[in-house]
């Protein structure tokens, strides 16, 4: 029935973008939806993870060592390995376990969208009617949390998950899950990405010390302002998630409080374990550094006046070459 739903809607030129990417859509939401990560609620705030020597910095583990998010450091060795998803487009990690649901609940929503489609072809809904009662379907069977992840897993980390990300935050800003999806993904607002999703991940940090996506992304966040306290994170962050080395953070802390040796040896680290699309990015880290260290004590004093500004002297991106 799918099939022939998306042979009739791609053969209607009025409904190319309607009820055919909705139909695409359901077919992509098939696979995966169930919350990741449980949290672990404390009162008060954990202290800050304690930087490590380069001695004793975080390295890729042995093939058969397994990594479980939320794992201590020093735990036993864990049953399960990382249900952490990675993006092939982007490389990003996606922070939580990706599932499958009943076919029958996608037969419900399939037979729902038909439905709707039949009152839009009498003129009786409007097409931006149908595409909200269709994105409803969904939320009704799933849950906004779980549709908006469905979303994100596909490939439509767009306007519409956003909006519905920010929807599931207001509605309960207080639980793990939907705080890790909305600091994700959410925020159509341009400041959330400032103080405001800084704030939001020391509350995930509070309530679950050792994920690795918040220590990652909350090391990220405040290098430029608190590097001591972020290099901490970083490198608990690589320790239990090591597919964040090859991102180089803790080179990014070292580079930004002035250890350039140190600096130097994370981004090699990094580099090592950098799959092909991120060795050209992780080199010209390496290259950066070691100009830094030849450099005129004219052009530290530069650097140093922006550390005192609060300014992150090194981006953290980095550009993929596909």
């Amino acid at each position: 029935m799918l099939r022939q739903t998306l042979v009739t809607a791609f053969a209607e030129p009025r409904f190319r973008r309607g009820l055919a990417a909705l139909c695409l859509r359901l077919v992509l939401l098939s696979l995966w939806f169930m919350p990741g990560c449980e949290p672990n609620a404390q009162r008060t705030p954990p202290p800050p993870p304690a930087a490590e020597t380069p001695d004793t910095a975080p390295t890729a583990p042995p093939v058969d060592s397994p990594v479980v998010p939320g794992q201590p450091a020093g735990a036993e060795t864990p049953a399960r390995v990382s249900q952490f998803q990675e993006d092939a487009a982007s490389l990003t990690l996606i922070p939580w376990p990706r599932t499958v649901i009943p076919p029958d609940t996608l037969e419900r929503v399939e037979e729902r969208i038909i439905a709707s489609y039949e009152h839009y072809k009498a003129g009786e809904i409007t097409l931006e009617e149908h595409n909200e009662r269709a994105d409803q379907f969904y939320i009704r069977e799933f849950g906004i949390l779980t549709y908006v992840r469905g979303l994100i897993e596909n490939g439509q980390a767009g306007v519409t998950a956003s909006t519905y990300a920010d929807q599931a935050y207001a509605e309960d800003p207080d639980d793990f899950e939907t705080l890790l999806t909305w600091v994700f993904i959410g925020g159509t607002a341009a400041e959330v990405f400032g103080a405001e999703k800084t704030a939001a991940l020391r509350r995930l940090h509070q309530m679950n010390p050792h994920h690795p996506y918040v220590l990652h992304e909350l090391a990220l966040h405040i290098y430029g302002l608190q590097p001591a306290e972020a290099l901490g994170y970083a490198q608990k962050a690589q320790r239990l998630e090591p597919r964040y080395i090859p991102q180089g953070v803790d080179g990014l802390c070292h580079y930004q409080l002035g250890n350039y040796e140190q600096s130097l040896a994370a981004f090699k680290r990094a580099h090592a374990a950098a799959p092909a699309r991120l060795k050209r990015a992780t080199l010209e880290r390496i290259e950066h550094v070691r100009d830094t260290l030849a450099s005129s004590p004219a052009d530290e004093a530069v650097r140093q006046s922006m550390r005192d500004n609060g300014h992150a002297i090194m981006g953290h991106i980095l550009w993929t070459r596909h």
